[in-house]
């Protein structure tokens, strides 16, 4: 189904454009400024960080749910990734942007900017070691946490050090649900045992029905088993 983008939004993610590139300028790092350091995600200043993450995330998905281009968004921060989609890119980008001229500034950074990641490339290191870089420091200026450093996941040590972050599906409030940092498409086992036993909807109305592997939401499919088993 081709996605409809209405002329608001459009002028919305405009707007946002213009935000983004002066937040890129503003945030651009002084030279003699200290190197940041990342820590492991089960430590105490990792775990610190997961939780500025999560409200950072929190943030950027409420960006998306009032513009799903907002540049500075979770989802818009997903399409530079990748798309889920049979379309070619750019069958799909020019369904979207149909009635915008090809002259439109927002229309060019999407074409751009969008699923430009090199699988199976050279340049595959080089280029996820500058997204990372700059999806950092959105979510440093969404979390409000000038501190805020992603943390890393040494999965390799064992143990409980080798499970998914109890901070991406404990309950926030009285459910999962409302945990910015929860995938219901992960495995069960990803998510902790107490998920599968969660009753209740969450801010876009799904829900979990609690004894089964299954949302009453439209399906998502992920688009690698490696995926899953890194509990993305």
């Amino acid at each position: 189904m081709p996605i409809q983008v209405d002329r608001r939004t459009l002028l919305l993610g405009t707007a946002t454009l213009a935000g983004a590139t002066a937040f890129s300028l503003s945030a651009r790092p002084a030279m003699a400024q200290s190197p940041r350091v990342r820590s492991g995600a089960h430590t105490p200043e990792g775990k610190a960080n997961l939780l500025s993450y999560r409200e950072g995330v929190r943030v950027m998905k409420e960006r998306s749910s009032v513009n799903a281009f907002d540049t500075m968004g979770w989802f818009y921060q997903a399409l530079i990734h990748g798309i889920v989609t049979r379309q070619p890119r750019d069958t799909f980008l020019n369904a979207v942007f149909a009635e915008v001229p090809d002259t439109d500034p927002f229309r060019q950074l999407a074409f751009a900017s969008v699923a430009t990641c090199p699988h199976a490339d050279p340049a595959f290191l080089a280029w996820h070691r500058l997204y990372v870089y700059f999806f950092e420091r959105i979510v440093r200026e969404a979390s409000g946490d000038p501190s805020f450093t992603l943390p890393y996941w040494d999965y390799t040590l064992g143990g409980q050090q080798a499970r998914l972050p109890v901070e991406f599906h404990e309950p926030v409030g009285n459910s999962p649900l409302e945990n910015a940092l929860y995938n219901w498409a992960r495995p069960p086992g990803a998510n902790g045992r107490h998920v599968r036993n969660d009753r209740g909807r969450n801010a876009s109305g799904q829900r979990w029905r609690g004894d089964t592997a299954d949302w009453t939401g439209p399906p998502v499919r992920l688009r690698r088993p490696r995926h899953q088993r890194a509990g993305r």
